[in-house]
């Protein structure tokens, strides 16, 4: 073993650092010449190692001359001691590749100890060849000690994956606002041209050349995170063939050597996942030895071998290498390892064993974090070594696969570089991505060229001559003017020698297809701007053997988004369906992909889904994913506002004044009063706000308010969008207002796209005149309801009928818009016209009376014995707020039912009674005979039973015949479900009883309210009575 020390004074820092790092390098090539000459091919941990991880759990050992078979103590010939830890046993075995042995070990180390491993193989006599014993060191978390006290690191952290943009705000990551981008793909679900369905959020790309460009399919990622991450497989025409949509951001999706289709994914920690033609993930790769998988690369060979980059984070005090640097900082170490297709890891290539830590730019080597060396790329080159991408050191190395020697290294920094540019301006590379290699000994790369002067990017291709030592750019892609990429990218090499090229960066193309002269055959982007790690072109013939489910939410439908990717012979989908998990009920069939369903559905209720698709033979496939959602319909004139009536007090709204404004908002009796002091300069200085609107295209709607002020004035109340460019959805003016309370009402059709978070908004400043709001209200309005009176009957019939089969722009019964009046709109208005025109007969701010039993009263406050005296009983006077009844003992809950409780009955039913009796009286101004339906809506928690005038009129989570007066609910409402206003429709001809029990005059709807066990945290009751003609 060779051994260099050395006296350093305390004048001579930067001597040392130098000294250091020269030594360091010096002494592995020296140690690995030792080793070789003992009959070792390959250690790892090296001999001399630094900065190993203390999780270190495999130890392996290749030969020289000599196979592993040929060792006849392979289980005992590696002894691993810690100098803290002490003795590591461990089991021995010989890798599935047949010639590494590897030793794992059962624990692990301690920071900062030294650590010796030897080794004692007897080889077999008959063998003509030999191994000596060899006994070597390696350091945890710290440097080797030297004669001259090199200060020790500070220790480990654990291992995290870090993404290129997230370690320090350096040039090449930084990500200003302008890059970032809309969510908002698509205005709603659609089936694109080759019959694929997509949900609205999908990100669709935008084609500018297409000029017969390589067959393979595209494959990309949107780089964002959330509901709308996307990996797709899009053809020539910007058609989706499959996509997957998850919450992480997966990227690099391509098809491997051995074809299988991976990627990497981040929900359980940073993996890479492998699926098969049928698109199931059939495999999982991830870093070891201490090591979490870097997001950059995966190799996947011909016969399953696959390579990966892996990362981990030590403290080390840089001061030893670069005077005046952080005593402490956190160098991100990166790693190639290679493993057998039966995940033995069988290599190791650590950058501190191989690269000197000063030469690292872009990263401040200074500072308090950097990456070194930021491995990005692992290629094969046609011999089987390895071709490995450092950004931040600007180079292309060649690394021999069996030993880990350097064979060359191509850099963009002079002192590291073995070769002599030759018809290359740049002179090199300058923080490259993604090298390749092209065949014929050339090697091809996105040169993104941070530390070119000036900053510009290329795709760049040179051929190596390892005689003359010359890398000469036989070809190269420079956009003109030229363009700079300060991060990811890739190009690639396609099989009709053109070459693809993602820019990565938002603006900038995501794929650019340049044939060998420079012209485009093909150039995409996404239509919002995303950017893109990687984008590749790959031939692949995938087919899901069951479909996959996506199910959204609309306004007026539950939409469902299907599809058997990849299969031709789908002749239709099943769709299955139902209020309780793994349907088996067909609800509807489909010969498309994409199905909306309203019709059955009840608001408040929980559906799920299931598909199949059925092919031209008959054969049903599997069922798919499940999904489910809560039914959340508008329905015509249902209020989308919350708290429009301001009984909740501020919940639900935005309140924000100016700079240059000084205002207070408060509510004085269920009003909303602004005090103006000064209203700055423009209307917006003064707002008020709510959004989560969900507005659909085409739908017509009334917005209303009432609103005065103290002395005449104008304010701005509109609805429109909830972002730049703030588009006005309702096309109002100015609305002018006096002292005098006035009602305003403002009809109009929604004509953007589709805005599922809208927002209404009253701007009130440049006056300082106060201004009073009250009763806001948004609701929709039935298709062919042209008075917008909530009722579509003969009198809108009347205003069709007039335009009949006039073909002119602005027609009121153009129902379909688009420009005449048919059959077609005929169609849109007789679905509408099937509805009863509905009357509200209770409200949930209607007086009532409330009684918690204590005994048996028996049944005639049901309402079948009036008058009933139920003067006893708790009054519930009429509010411009709700009345409800129930209690909560947790307000503060996502779920709190306290804004609809107005008679707490906590006091009478926590611990000691399930029920309550509720009347509501009501008047009845119809002909009973006229009314064909009857809707109770509820809030309720956790069962009821509802009478009128003391018939039944119907029930949920009570199945016993007759209710006892002390009765509980047969399970439990949700809190979420409760929450809601679920509908229960009766019609006359189910139940003729109830309606004959209908008077003119007066009335009482009575609910015996149940919670499903005295120690329920909450209760609620709050209904309201529509009927129907």
């Amino acid at each position: 073993m060779i051994r260099l020390c050395v006296k350093i004074t305390h004048n001579a820092g930067i001597n040392r650092a130098i000294f250091i790092a020269v030594v360091l390098i010096f002494c592995s090539h020296a140690l690995a010449s030792e080793y070789r000459d003992k009959g070792y091919l390959y250690l790892s941990p090296i001999p001399g190692a630094e900065y190993v991880s203390s999780q270190t759990k495999f130890f392996l050992v290749r030969f020289e001359a000599v196979s592993p078979n040929d060792i006849t103590n392979l289980s005992t010939f590696i002894e691993v001691t810690g100098a803290a830890s002490g003795a590591h046993p461990g089991q021995t075995k010989v890798a599935s590749d047949g010639r590494t042995v590897i030793f794992e070990v059962s624990s692990g180390f301690s920071s900062d100890e030294l650590v010796t491993v030897t080794l004692t193989p007897a080889v077999d006599p008959c063998v003509p060849a030999m191994v000596e014993s060899y006994q070597y060191q390696f350091m945890v978390s710290g440097p080797m000690p030297s004669a001259g006290a090199m200060p020790q690191s500070q220790g480990s952290v654990s291992a995290k994956p870090v993404s290129e943009s997230e370690i320090q705000p350096t040039e090449d990551m930084a990500v200003s606002a302008e890059d970032e981008v809309s969510i908002t793909a698509l205005d709603e679900p659609m089936i694109m041209p080759n019959g694929v369905s997509v949900p609205s959020n999908f990100p669709l790309i935008n084609i500018t050349v297409n000029d017969n460009p390589d067959s393979g399919y595209i494959f990309l990622d949107n780089r964002t995170s959330g509901s709308n991450s996307y990996n797709v497989i899009f053809d020539n025409t910007g058609s989706p063939i499959w996509y997957l949509q998850t919450s992480d951001e997966r990227r690099d999706m391509k098809v491997q050597r051995n074809g299988m289709l991976t990627m990497l994914a981040r929900t359980g920690g940073y993996r890479f996942v492998g699926l098969d033609t049928h698109y199931r993930e059939i495999a999982s790769y991830r870093a070891v030895n201490g090591y979490s998988t870097d997001e950059h690369e995966l190799v996947v060979l011909e016969n399953g071998y696959y390579l990966l980059i892996g990362l981990r984070h030590e403290y080390v005090d840089m001061t030893q290498y670069l005077p005046g640097a952080n005593t402490n900082a956190s160098v991100g170490q990166t790693i190639i390892q290679e493993f057998t297709p039966e995940g033995d890891l069988i290599f190791q290539w650590r950058a501190w064993d191989n690269f000197d830590v000063r030469d690292v730019h872009l990263d401040n080597p200074y500072g308090g974090g950097f990456r070194f060396p930021h491995m990005n790329a692992i290629d094969i080159d046609e011999d089987g070594h390895i071709l490995l991408s450092s950004r931040h050191i600007s180079e292309i190395t060649k690394i021999n696969r069996d030993t880990g020697e350097i064979i060359w290294r191509l850099s963009g920094i002079p002192k590291n570089n073995d070769f002599t540019y030759v018809n290359d301006p740049l002179s090199g590379p300058r923080n490259q991505h993604a090298i390749r290699y092209s065949g014929n000994g050339r090697y091809l790369m996105f040169d993104n060229g941070n530390l070119h002067s000036p900053q510009l990017s290329r795709a760049v291709e040179y051929e190596l001559d390892l005689d003359a030592m010359t890398a000469t750019v036989v070809w190269e892609f420079r956009e003109t003017p030229d363009v700079f990429s300060h991060y990811m990218a890739n190009t690639q090499r396609l099989p009709n020698g053109n070459t693809l090229i993602n820019w990565a960066v938002g603006a900038l193309p995501k794929l650019t297809e340049v044939r060998p002269n420079g012209t485009k055959a093909f150039e995409m982007n996404w239509v919002d701007g995303y950017e893109a790690y990687r984008v590749w072109r790959c031939e692949w013939q995938g087919m899901a053997l069951k479909p996959n489910l996506v199910v959204e939410p609309f306004p007026d439908n539950l939409t469902l988004i299907f599809n058997k990717f990849g299969d031709p012979n789908v002749a239709y989908y099943r769709i299955y369906g139902g209020t309780e998990p793994q349907p088996t009920t067909v609800l509807a069939t489909s010969a498309q992909t994409l199905k909306r369903l309203s019709e059955g559905l009840e608001n408040g209720l929980q559906y799920y889904f299931r598909v199949t698709a059925v092919d031209i033979h008959g054969t049903e496939s599997d069922y798919s994913n499940e999904e489910s959602a809560v039914v959340t319909f508008t329905e015509p004139g249902q209020n989308m506002v919350l708290n429009g009536d301001f009984c909740r007090g501020q919940d639900s709204w935005i309140w924000e004044v100016g700079s240059a404004a000084s205002a207070v908002w408060n509510i004085e009796n269920g009003v909303s009063h602004f005090n103006i002091t000064s209203g700055g300069n423009v209307l917006p200085d003064v707002q008020l706000r709510q959004a989560g609107i969900r507005l659909v295209r085409g739908k017509q709607y009334v917005f209303e308010f009432d609103a005065w002020s103290d002395l005449p004035r104008i304010i701005e109340a509109k609805v429109g969008q909830d972002e730049s460019p703030w588009t006005n959805y309702s096309k109002i003016g100015y609305s002018s207002i006096t002292p005098n309370p006035t009602h305003f009402r403002y009809p109009f059709t929604m004509q953007d796209p589709s805005d599922y978070n809208a927002r209404v908004v009253f701007n009130m400043g440049t006056s300082s005149f106060d201004v009073y709001i009250d009763n806001v209200s948004l609701i929709t309005v039935l298709p062919g309801d042209f008075d917008c009176d909530g009722c579509t009957r003969f009198d809108d019939l009347a205003v069709l009928t007039s335009e009949w089969l006039e073909e002119q722009s602005g027609l009121i019964a153009d129902l379909q818009d688009n420009g005449k009046v048919d059959f077609n709109d005929f169609a849109i208005f007789a679905d509408s016209f099937k509805y009863p025109c509905s009357i509200v007969l209770v409200t949930e701010k209607d007086a009532k009376r409330v009684l918690v039993p204590t005994s048996n009263i028996g049944y005639d406050w049901i309402g079948n014995a009036e008058p009933y005296d139920d003067t006893g009983w708790a009054q519930i006077a009429a509010s411009d707020c709700f009345t409800g009844v129930g209690y909560e003992n947790n307000p503060g809950s996502a779920t709190s039912y306290t804004d609809f409780i107005a008679h707490d009955v906590g006091a009478q039913m926590y611990g000691i009674m399930n029920s309550c009796y509720i009347r509501i009286p009501f008047v009845l101004e119809t002909d009973p005979n006229e009314l064909n339906s009857i809707t109770l809506k509820i809030r309720y928690d956790d069962g009821f039973v509802a009478y009128i005038n003391g018939k039944e009129l119907d029930r949920d989570n009570f199945d016993a015949a007759v209710p006892e007066w002390n009765d509980d609910a047969d399970g439990i409402h949700d809190d979420d479900e409760a929450l809601l206003l679920q509908s229960f429709r009766v019609n006359r001809i189910d139940k003729p009883e109830v309606f004959s029990a209908l008077r003119l005059g007066d009335n009482i709807l009575a609910i015996h309210g149940m919670n499903d066990n005295t120690g329920s945290s909450d209760f609620l009751i709050s209904a309201r009575l529509d009927v129907g003609n």
